[in-house]
């Protein structure tokens, strides 16, 4: 296993930091399964009210073999008023993802800055990568098509 940090940077032009915070970390279990259907299954709140402490239960399509897959993830922090949060994901196989987002005002949209840090096996790291930095990509993609959206 190896640990492996890694730091992304995802803007918009047109969607506010408190819209994609809400977006992404508030309403997540609502927006994730609307934005990525063929991904996620469903987004189950296992213990908690979505603040500091809960815990989730994620459950993905894996896309080649269409198996369900599970992961809990916990919100280690969520900070509406400086909208900031960090979560731990933890797979079957005990590996890690410890995300922490980020969401800056830049001029009439914002910046997403995300650390993620990653306990896995080596051969994971990049494409794990690449996957966080798709979604949220997505994520912007369908906030700015859909702007009633967690408005």
């Amino acid at each position: 296993m190896a640990m492996t940090t890694v730091t992304q940077e995802i803007k918009s032009s047109n969607i506010s930091a408190a819209k994609m915070f809400n977006a992404v970390i508030l309403q997540a279990d609502a927006t994730y399964t609307t934005v990525f259907p063929q991904m996620i299954k469903t987004i189950e709140t296992i213990q908690g009210d979505g603040g500091t402490g809960t815990i989730f239960k994620v459950t993905f399509i894996d896309s080649a073999t269409a198996e369900l897959m599970t992961l809990d993830t916990r919100v280690d922090v969520v900070d509406p008023s400086n909208l900031t949060a960090k979560y731990t994901m933890t797979d079957s196989d005990d590996q890690e993802v410890v995300v922490e987002l980020k969401f800056e005002t830049e001029g009439q949209g914002c910046i997403c800055k995300l650390t993620t840090q990653y306990v896995k096996k080596a051969d994971e790291i990049h494409s794990g990568a690449e996957r966080v930095l798709r979604v949220n990509k997505k994520m912007f993609e369908y906030l700015s098509a859909n702007p009633d959206v967690c408005a």
